[in-house]
């Protein structure tokens, strides 16, 4: 599990989750552009933070909560085309199944971000679709 896809949980900017972390933001740029790896035991430490503030962290937990942020995406893609009106219901639901403590616009930027992070490292196939 890479730092980016932890960050990306938090729906946190990398300034903003290096303040979270008591970590430099020029470490997490590093560690996300692959320059520098982070050490093992720092990786730990941000995932038990991470765990008793309620994200999933474990790789099992994080896949689960991936392909729910794209299904739940698509809900909103679909709510949207037919006129935006359950949009903070999906999300509630979300929100309730997680247990997270984000607002309704938070895990609206946490669910795009991870949706379009995996759009753009096409893991699906997607791009393949015809």
């Amino acid at each position: 599990m890479t730092i980016k896809q932890l960050r990306l949980c938090t729906g946190l900017s990398q300034n903003k989750f290096a303040q979270y972390m008591g970590i430099p933001v020029a470490n997490i740029q590093r560690w996300e552009q692959g320059t520098v790896n982070p050490p093992e035991y720092v990786v730990g430490l941000i995932k038990r933070v991470m765990s008793m503030d309620g994200y999933p962290v474990e790789d099992e937990q994080m896949s689960e909560f991936y392909i729910a942020c794209c299904e739940t995406a698509g809900l909103i893609i679909s709510d949207n085309i037919k006129g935006g009106k359950n949009k903070y219901k999906i999300l509630q639901n979300f929100k309730d199944k997680y247990k997270l403590n984000n607002s309704p616009d938070e895990i609206f930027k946490i669910i795009k971000n991870i949706f379009h992070e995996k759009l753009a490292n096409d893991k699906y196939g997607i791009n393949n679709l015809k």
